[in-house]
């Protein structure tokens, strides 16, 4: 992150560090957590709800758009991790590419590597 002093971006690695760790102490050891871009699923979003490039992503707006009940807690604008959170768990819902084979019922497949064009 630019503009940040090394004592704040320790502080920021550790504490990432300290929350993968509880997250890894708290799930059972079958379960694939992972990570994704803000880009991968918020361009999931436009394209669903065809929302141009130029019009600013408001995670509480259509989080509240997609699950209406949601609505009341997405009320302030400091509730946008809210929004964020909501709409991650419905691109994993909603995007059956990134859905663990293992949720599904079947075994993983190994990935076959390409050959080396040399």
């Amino acid at each position: 992150m630019p503009g940040q002093g090394v004592c704040s971006m320790f502080s920021f690695g550790r504490a990432a560090g300290a929350a993968d760790g509880a997250l890894a102490l708290a799930l059972p050891a079958d379960v694939i957590v992972e990570e994704v871009a803000p880009q991968k699923w918020q361009n999931f979003f436009r394209e669903l709800l065809q929302i141009p490039k130029e019009v600013d992503f408001d995670s509480r707006e259509i989080a509240a758009k997609l699950l209406p009940a949601s609505r009341p807690f997405l009320e302030r604008k400091k509730d946008h991790n809210t929004g964020d959170a909501l709409l991650l768990a419905c691109w994993k819902i909603l995007n059956p590419m990134v859905a663990p084979s293992r949720l599904l019922g079947e075994k993983p497949k190994r990935a076959r590597r390409r050959p080396r064009a040399d």
